[in-house]
């Protein structure tokens, strides 16, 4: 017998006449539906495979790969500059600083 009648019919029924009443009340359209979802659920589990296989790493990849890695070299390490602070220059408070006027920062025509 089919798989999809063998989901829709139940194997426990003993008596032929039974068995066969209830195969002819089986719907047609029941029995697509089974079709359908066995076939997507194929599909599925093809793709599931499908990925599995590219997300493995195949082992010569990996080797060289590592290999490659293997021959970096980064050379010798540049060392840090050694900062050394220097003291900090006293400001005479007594020494100021000589101001501008406002008049010599704003121009005249006459220095045009």
């Amino acid at each position: 017998m089919p798989s999809t009648l063998c989901t829709l019919v139940p194997a426990s029924k003993s008596m032929w006449k039974t068995f066969c009443d209830i195969l002819r009340a089986v719907d047609i359209a029941d029995m697509k539906e089974i079709k359908e979802e066995k076939q997507c659920t194929k599909r599925l589990k093809d793709k599931i495979q499908d990925l599995k296989a590219k997300a493995t790493i195949s082992p010569t990849l990996s080797k060289a790969f590592t290999a490659t890695l293997s021959r970096v070299q980064l050379g010798a390490l540049i060392p840090a500059p050694i900062l050394t602070p220097k003291p900090a220059v006293a400001i005479n408070p007594g020494l100021q600083m000589p101001m501008q006027t406002a008049q010599a920062l704003v121009r005249t025509d006459a220095s045009k």
